[in-house]
C-alpha cells in the first residue's frame, strides 16, 4: 500500500471546514487538487454548498475523501487554524 499526502494551510482547512459545515451537519466530502482544495456539504442526495480555495503551494497529489461531522469539528480548532501546515494523508493503492 501507498501513502498519499499533501500539506494544507491551517486556515484554509479550517476556513473551508467550517464555511460548508454550517450548512449540513452531514459528511462534508473534500477534494483536493493540485492547486485548490474544495468541500462539498451535502443534504440527502442534494449538494447544498461548495467551498473553494486556492493553494498557498501546490499538492503533490490529488485526493477525495470524507470528513465526519466529529472530525469536522476537530479541524476547525484553533490548534489547527494556528497551523502553517496539517498533513493529509491516505493509505491505498494507486
Amino acid at each position: 500500500m501507498e501513502y498519499k499526502s499533501v500539506r494544507i494551510d491551517g486556515q484554509v482547512l479550517s476556513t473551508g471546514i467550517r464555511q460548508a459545515i454550517a450548512r449540513s451537519e452531514e459528511s462534508l466530502i473534500c477534494f483536493i487538487r493540485p492547486d485548490t482544495i474544495r468541500f462539498v456539504a451535502v443534504s440527502g442526495l442534494r449538494m447544498v454548498v461548495s467551498w473553494e480555495a486556492q493553494l498557498q503551494s501546490p499538492a503533490s497529489d490529488s485526493l477525495v475523501f470524507l470528513v465526519p461531522p466529529v472530525i469536522a469539528d476537530l479541524l476547525m480548532s484553533e490548534s489547527v487554524r494556528s497551523q502553517p501546515g496539517v498533513e493529509i494523508g491516505r493509505r491505498g493503492k494507486r
